[in-house]
């Protein structure tokens, strides 16, 4: 009988080899899937910090540009500017002059129409001043 038992011994160790190595294998699966998912996991961590990253250096030059905007409109540069262009005001040294062309195709798309009873090319006073005392009312 001792060649069954010795027989039994070597499939109880081939037995025990073959389990040990399924376990073995299942234990690096194990590892080698959840360092994969880590992985994966620190990738796309590091994909957001960097699309978050461009983000923030895009909101820091729109910061940049907005201060820079909001220190010209403050400027008295800009209030001159908004009061010549927008308001027909002039400085008291200054002289206004308007070149009208003879075509209409010389004259910008603005002023192509014919002037209103409210839109005329002088300077507010001027216009109260030659409505008031001008003979010639338009």
């Amino acid at each position: 009988m001792p060649g069954k038992r010795t027989q039994r011994r070597r499939y109880t160790w081939v037995l025990l080899i073959i389990a040990g190595g399924v376990g073995l294998l299942i234990v690096a699966t194990m590892v080698s899937y959840t360092g994969v998912k880590e992985y994966r996991r620190t990738t796309a961590i590091d994909r957001e910090i960097a699309a978050l990253r461009a983000e923030a250096e895009a909101l820091e030059r729109m910061r940049a540009d907005l201060k820079s905007r909001i220190a010209y409109v403050s400027s008295d540069a800009y209030k001159e500017y908004v009061a010549k262009e927008r308001l027909s005001y002039r400085r008291s040294d200054e002289h206004v002059i308007m070149l009208i062309g003879e075509n209409k195709e010389e004259l910008p798309d603005s002023q192509e129409s014919e002037p209103t009873e409210n839109h005329s090319p002088l300077s507010p006073v001027a216009s109260w001043w030659k409505r008031l005392f001008s003979s010639d009312i338009y």
